[in-house]
């Protein structure tokens, strides 16, 4: 692995590290971190009452960034891992799904975009 790469990685790791901390300070449980699939991964499935939200982080430079990042290709791998979560765990059948991204730099705090795609 290269070291730009080793870098982009940490960094990532550091922004989902960020991104789990801002969802438990409003009071959601972090459920899985990185859930793999074979249809995809997921960085952060939270939980709070009768809400799961499927998390993607991205670390980038600006918000626009971080939100043009995500795919249409990637936000359907994201809805089919997540179709696989909520068949493993049969007890969140009544809950509201939902899909956030979170947007981590280097000089700003977590920006959280609720609900961007359905």
């Amino acid at each position: 692995m290269s070291e730009k790469r080793r870098k982009a990685e940490a960094a990532g790791r550091r922004g989902e590290g960020w991104a789990a901390l801002a969802y438990r300070l409003r009071g959601y449980r972090i459920l899985e971190k990185r859930f793999k699939t074979k249809i995809g991964e997921i960085d952060l499935i939270a939980r709070r009452k009768d809400v799961i939200v499927f998390i993607e982080v991205k670390h980038r430079a600006s918000i626009d960034a971080g939100v043009y990042s995500v795919t249409p290709a990637q936000s359907r791998r994201i809805d089919g891992a997540a179709n696989l979560f909520m068949a493993k765990y049969r007890g969140n059948d009544h809950c509201e799904r939902r899909n956030d991204i979170v947007i981590t730099g280097a000089s700003r705090l977590p920006h959280i975009i609720k609900d961007a795609w359905r």
